[in-house]
């Protein structure tokens, strides 16, 4: 039989925002969300068409709850517009030139203060220091607030990557202000010889030319002869695949990374501990093998699963529809543990998946290619 769900697999659709704390929103799947100022804290529900008439009448209530509030707004809007323009005449009119003077020289000084101090935001600070590897410079620069390894990139001319292989840092590390990387004047990779190195075989992993090499490295005897601790310059050097110990958890659209972003409902900034894949009610499989420590509704995150895999790490799977397995159960990598899901607060079908390592959240693309 055909289903009678005139509603599956909807866009999600903001409907209304009229502030932060005010807004209603269509979640997809007959689904709506609304959130409407309240004494000590917004109130916020979802509810579903499919429900009834119960569904229908919560509906327009919310709906004559939203046209009240717009109606109020508007008025103490224009209370405050029309108070403002009196307080204006009433300056104007009793304001002499000798103060307009002095306003606009305030004015003036606070426009030149501010420009000041944003051109000084926009000055990419200096390396603190300079080293060499071979006969090329590496700058050694301490990471400011809001660096990024992409802007470190397009600033030098260093592909991100190579920046992060010479200062033995992960592409997909959060940078944080203090931090310390060796930035190549050009394409290569700054690398530390260590004990038990063949030279050899380090310039055919990286796939580099000999003569290229021997080069930018002068003053070396010999190839074969290379001291342990000596830093050399792999010129033009090409990192090899990342082998990826993990499995996929499922198989979607990479739809939303790990770190700071905006609230995709509450529209403020807040930090985003996994990654999220669109979509739409699919097997979810654990990403390595582990045992289940938790299965069950968690908060915001609606329906989960949460898989210890050893002393160091869990995995968390969020937003789920149903969960095939039972807490305590031992589970192989990629068996089905679960289906893809719209519960909790969320604004369609999707998975949200965490790596926590040591009990803090990690960037999952370490371990796992999306």
């Amino acid at each position: 039989m055909s289903s009678s769900n005139p509603f599956k697999n909807k866009e999600s659709k903001c409907l209304v925002r009229m502030r932060e704390d005010c807004s209603f929103s269509y979640l997809g799947g007959g689904s709506f969300y609304y959130v409407l100022p309240g004494k000590k804290a917004p109130l916020m529900g979802k509810f579903n068409l499919r429900q009834g008439r119960g569904g229908l009448k919560l509906l327009v209530a919310v709906i004559l709850a939203f046209v009240l509030l717009k109606s109020l707004l508007f008025i103490a809007d224009l209370n405050v517009f029309n108070s403002i323009g009196n307080r204006a005449q009433i300056s104007q009119g009793s304001s002499s030139g000798k103060d307009k003077i002095q306003t606009e020289r305030r004015f003036d000084k606070l426009e030149q203060d501010t420009e000041k101090a944003k051109s000084q935001l926009y000055v990419l600070q200096k390396p603190v220091a300079e080293i060499r590897a071979g006969n090329v410079k590496i700058k050694k620069y301490t990471i400011q607030s809001g660096d990024t390894l992409s802007g470190l990139a397009l600033q030098h001319r260093v592909p991100a990557t190579l920046i992060a292989a010479s200062s033995k840092i992960s592409y997909h590390s959060i940078l944080k202000p203090g931090q310390q990387v060796l930035i190549p004047e050009r394409p290569g990779i700054v690398y530390l010889v260590k004990k038990g190195d063949i030279p050899a075989a380090i310039l055919n992993k990286y796939r580099v030319k000999l003569a290229a090499f021997t080069a930018d490295n002068p003053g070396l005897p010999t190839i074969d002869l290379i001291e342990p601790g000596t830093k050399i310059f792999l010129p033009n050097a090409k990192l090899p695949k990342p082998v990826y110990p993990w499995a996929r958890p499922i198989v979607g659209r990479y739809s939303s990374r790990f770190g700071w972003r905006r609230h995709p409902i509450f529209r403020r900034r807040h930090f985003h501990t996994g990654v999220d894949i669109a979509v739409f009610y699919k097997n979810v499989r654990a990403a390595k093998t582990g045992r289940v420590v938790y299965t069950g509704y968690l908060g915001s995150y609606g329906k989960v699963v949460m898989v210890r895999h050893d002393n160091r790490f869990k995995t968390l799977y969020a937003h789920l529809s149903r969960i095939k397995v039972r807490t305590g159960a031992y589970v192989s990598k990629g068996r089905v543990i679960a289906v893809s899901g719209n519960t909790g607060r969320s604004t369609g079908p999707h998975l949200h998946f965490e790596v926590i390592r040591d009990g803090r959240p990690v960037n999952p693309r370490r371990y796992i290619r999306f």
